[in-house]
C-alpha cells in the first residue's frame, strides 16, 4: 500500500511541477504567508516608457530552516531601468496583436547602447529555430503562406540582425530543428516515416553548403514504448545527444522494478552503456511526464533534476551534476523548504553557473535562483515569478539572463537578470525570447 501511495504521490508532484504557475490573485495583492520558510515580500512596481500595461515586479526571500545543511543563501536585486551594456542582440518574438497562422513581429533590442534601442523587423519565422552556440547564427524554419495555406517552407540560416547567410529547402524528411553542435552543424530531427528503425533517428546539416549526415544509434535496451511514450525533451524524441555527438542520453528499463523505467548514458564511440541513473531516478513506464538532462555546452556533463528516496517514502526533486565519465554529484539539498521545478535549467556560457526556479513549499509561484557547479552554492535572487518556457535564457558573456514571466492572464513579459550587478530590468511586455545573440 505504501507503494501505491509514493507512486501517485511523485505522480501529481511532477504533474504539478510541469505545469504554468498561474497565481489566481493579482500580483499586486501577493502578501507574506505566515511560515517561517519564506520572509520579506515585496511588491515593486515599475511601468516602462510606452506600455499600456503597468505590472509589477514581486520580491520575495527564501530562508533555510534551522539545521538544514543546504548551502542556500539569498541576493534579491534592485529594479532598474538602464540595464548595463554589451555587444549584442536579445530577440524577441511580439505578442502584441498576435494574428493565429501568421508570423509574429521579431523584436531586436540593441544591447550595445546606453539605452536599448528597438527595432521591428517582419520576418517569416516559425516557433522552430535555434541559436548557434557561439551566438553568432540563427537556424529557423520560415513558411510561406498564400490564402492560409503553405506554399514554400525553407531553413533560414541568419545572423544577429537577421540578415539571411543562407537558404535551404526544408526536406520532407525533416522534423523539427533542435540543436548546433560543437563544430556549427545544425541538428534536425527525422520524422518517424523517415526512420528506418527505432528508436529516432537525426540528421546533420552543414549551414554553410547544405550537405547533410544522418545518425542512427542502435541502442540494444532502449526502453521499448511507442514514439510518442518517449521522453520528449523540447522536441528531443527518445535520445538527448551531446553538443560533440560523443554521448546521449535514453530511457531504458529499471533492473529493479520491471515495470519502471530511469536514464542511461551512451557511449557512442565505443557503442556502449556507461552509466545507468537508476540511483537517483526511476519512474513507472506508464507515467510519461520525463524531467529533461541539459548539456553543458562542452558536451562533458549534464544537469539533471530527479528524486531521491528517504525513509518517509516521499519524493524529493534535487538537482544532480552528471560527468559523461560517470561521476554523480548532487548540487542542491532543497526539498525540505522548495520545489525544484524539473525541466528548465539553463547553463550559463562558462559552464560555472545554472540558473533554475525554486517553489516556496506551500505558494504557487517560482523563486529565480543560480547554483555554482564548482561550491554547489545556492543563491535564491527572490525574483517570484509565474515562470513560462523557455528556460532561462544567457546573454553571450555569461553576466546576464532572461526569464519569462505570465504576469496576467493572457500576457507575459521578459525580465533580465544580471547576476554580476545584482539587478533586474524589465526588457518588454507582451513578448517572449528566441535568444540572446552576439551583435554583428
Amino acid at each position: 500500500m505504501s507503494r501505491i501511495f509514493h507512486v501517485r504521490f511523485l505522480i501529481i508532484l511532477f504533474v504539478l511541477g510541469c505545469q504554468p504557475i498561474v497565481n489566481n490573485n493579482s500580483r499586486g495583492t501577493v502578501t507574506p504567508i505566515s511560515n517561517n520558510d519564506v520572509t520579506e515580500t515585496q511588491v515593486i512596481p515599475i511601468s516602462k516608457p510606452g506600455s499600456t500595461i503597468t505590472p509589477e515586479i514581486v520580491f520575495n526571500k527564501i530562508s533555510t530552516t534551522s539545521g538544514l545543511e543546504a548551502k542556500l543563501s539569498s541576493q534579491c536585486l534592485d529594479v532598474t531601468d538602464a540595464p548595463p551594456a554589451s555587444n549584442s542582440l536579445i530577440v524577441l518574438r511580439s505578442l502584441k496583436n498576435y494574428v493565429p497562422r501568421q508570423a509574429p513581429d521579431i523584436i531586436l533590442i540593441d544591447m550595445s547602447e546606453e539605452r536599448p534601442r528597438e527595432t521591428i523587423q517582419k520576418i517569416n519565422i516559425t516557433s522552430n529555430f535555434s541559436v548557434s552556440p557561439n551566438r553568432e547564427l540563427i537556424a529557423y524554419m520560415a513558411s510561406t503562406f498564400n490564402d492560409g495555406e503553405v506554399t514554400d517552407v525553407d531553413l533560414i540560416i541568419a545572423n544577429g540582425n537577421f540578415q539571411i547567410q543562407n537558404t535551404f529547402p526544408w526536406d520532407d524528411k525533416w522534423s523539427s530543428i533542435l540543436g548546433w553542435t560543437t563544430d556549427q552543424k545544425i541538428i534536425i530531427l527525422l520524422t518517424p516515416d523517415a526512420i528506418p528503425k527505432p528508436p529516432v533517428s537525426y540528421v546533420l546539416v552543414d549551414p554553410l553548403n547544405g550537405r547533410q549526415e544522418t545518425i542512427y544509434l542502435g541502442i540494444p535496451d532502449f526502453l521499448d514504448k511507442s514514439l510518442y511514450d518517449l521522453p520528449y525533451w523540447n522536441g528531443w524524441y527518445g535520445l538527448l545527444i551531446n553538443p560533440t555527438l560523443e554521448f546521449a542520453i535514453y530511457p531504458r528499463q529499471s533492473n529493479v522494478n520491471k515495470e519502471m523505467h530511469t536514464y542511461a548514458l551512451w557511449d557512442i564511440s565505443n557503442n556502449k552503456t556507461v552509466l545507468s541513473l537508476e540511483n537517483i531516478f526511476s519512474a513507472f513506464s506508464s507515467f510519461n511526464t520525463f524531467p529533461m538532462p541539459y548539456w553543458t555546452t562542452d558536451g562533458t556533463q549534464f544537469s539533471f533534476v530527479s528524486h531521491k528516496e528517504d525513509t518517509s517514502s516521499l519524493a524529493k526533486f534535487e538537482l544532480f551534476l552528471v560527468s559523461r565519465e560517470g561521476n554523480i554529484d548532487q548540487l542542491t539539498d532543497l526539498s525540505d523548504i522548495a520545489y525544484l521545478q524539473p525541466s528548465f535549467q539553463s547553463w550559463s556560457p562558462d559552464n560555472s553557473l545554472i540558473a533554475f526556479f525554486l517553489t516556496p513549499s506551500g505558494l504557487n509561484y517560482a523563486n529565480v535562483a543560480i547554483v555554482s557547479t564548482n561550491n554547489h552554492d545556492v543563491i535564491d535572487l527572490c525574483l517570484s515569478i509565474n515562470f513560462q518556457e523557455p528556460p532561462p535564457i544567457w546573454s553571450p558573456n555569461g553576466k546576464q539572463f532572461l526569464v519569462v514571466d505570465k504576469y496576467e492572464e493572457g500576457h507575459k513579459r521578459v525580465l533580465l537578470v544580471d547576476v554580476e550587478k545584482n539587478i533586474v530590468y524589465p526588457v518588454a511586455n507582451d513578448a517572449e525570447p528566441i535568444g540572446w545573440m552576439v551583435k554583428p
